[in-house]
């Protein structure tokens, strides 16, 4: 088995270690597994900076907006469409009727909820003045540049 990909040495320890008797996983799922560590390992040790609440607004306001498209599709979509869905990540269960629509509500629950935070976290911006892009103001150096302009201004 020839990969390039990153989590080629993860799959090969998965399949060492875990590939032995009758009741191992399968090799499918071993991929999957290997898959889903390659993509979430990173994000867990990735120590992100941290966003200004102008930033954490946008940001949100962004996730808001997907999940309301989200939800609206899985919903025309309905239990048949989200099957497929289902289908072709490649899940081992098919899926009940009622699993479909429980995905479907889990949806829009995501899409309200990120709705209602979008609007506290512009509120939060406002409030922080944090709006309007740029730097935060340094009451030190706004003291020096207005003792600076005044002394331009009168010599």
């Amino acid at each position: 088995m020839s990969q390039t990909s990153p989590d080629a040495p993860l799959l090969s320890w998965l399949i060492e270690h875990l590939d032995q008797g009758e009741l191992a996983p399968s090799r499918r799922s071993l991929r999957e597994l290997a898959d889903v560590a390659a993509r979430l390992v990173p994000f867990h040790l990735v120590q992100s900076k941290p966003l200004r609440p102008a930033a954490v607004a946008e940001k949100i306001s962004t996730l808001s907006r997907n999940l309301r498209r989200a939800a609206k599709a899985a919903e025309e979509l309905g239990e048949r469409g989200m099957s497929q869905v289902l289908l072709a990540s490649n899940a081992d269960n098919p899926l009940e009727a009622d699993e479909a629509t429980q995905i479907i509500a889990d949806l829009q629950d995501w899409a309200l909820w990120s709705t209602r935070a979008s609007e506290t976290a512009k509120l939060m911006s406002r409030s922080a003045e944090d709006y309007k892009g740029g730097r935060r103001s340094d009451a030190r150096l706004l003291g020096l540049v207005t003792m600076l302009r005044d002394r331009y201004q009168f010599y």
